[in-house]
C-alpha cells in the first residue's frame, strides 16, 4: 500500500526531528487526534483496574516464555479489546496475553495491559499501560500511561496539540 499524497503527509527527508517524524505520518490530524484521546481514555480506564487489584491476592500464571500474567493483565487486555472492538472495529489487535487479531486493515493497535508485571505482583506501583496505534507499519499514536503517576508521555506524528495538562 502506498502513503497517501494528502497534504499532511510529506516526505522524509531527514532521519530524525519533528519533519523526519511528521514525514511517517500515515493519518490525518482529526484521525490521530481521535486515536490519542481514545488511547489516553483507555488508559485511565485500565488505571482504575489496575489500582482495584494492585496489593490484593492475585492469581499468577506462568507464561511460555517464563514471563508472568496475572489475572488483571488479562481483565486490563479484554477491557481495552472490547473498547477497541466498539470504536473502531475494522482496526486489528495485537496484544500481550491473547495475541493477534489480524484482518486486513491497515490499522492494527498494540496493547500491553501491564507493562511492569513484576512490579505489579509485588504492590511496587511503578507499572503501567502501553498502546499504541500503527498504519502501513509506521507508528501513529503512541501512550504510555505510568499508573499513580501525573505524568503521561505520548507521541504524535504531525502537528496534533497534546491535551491540556499533559507533559509531553
Amino acid at each position: 500500500m502506498t502513503a497517501p499524497s494528502a497534504p499532511y503527509h510529506r516526505p522524509v527527508t531527514t532521519d530524525y526531528g519533528a519533519d523526519w517524524s511528521a514525514g511517517l505520518r500515515r493519518a490525518d490530524p482529526d484521525e490521530l487526534r481521535e486515536w490519542l484521546d481514545f488511547a489516553i481514555a483507555s488508559a485511565d480506564v485500565a488505571d482504575e483496574l489496575a489500582l482495584s487489584g494492585l496489593r490484593q491476592e492475585l492469581t499468577v500464571e506462568a507464561k511460555a516464555d517464563g514471563s508472568f500474567v496475572t489475572e488483571v493483565d488479562k481483565l486490563i487486555e479484554t477491557t481495552l479489546r472490547s473498547r477497541l472492538v466498539e470504536r473502531f472495529p475494522d482496526h486489528d489487535i495485537v496484544g500481550e496475553e491473547y495475541g493477534s487479531v489480524v484482518g486486513s486493515s491497515a490499522t492494527r493497535w498494540y496493547v500491553d495491559p501491564i507493562d511492569g508485571t513484576h512490579n505489579y505482583m509485588r504492590g511496587v506501583p511503578l507499572f503501567g499501560t502501553l498502546l499504541a496505534a500503527e498504519r502501513d507499519g509506521e507508528i501513529q499514536v503512541g501512550v504510555m500511561h505510568v499508573v499513580k503517576s501525573p505524568e503521561e508521555r505520548h507521541h504524535v506524528h504531525g502537528p496534533v496539540p497534546p491535551p491540556v495538562g499533559v507533559v509531553h
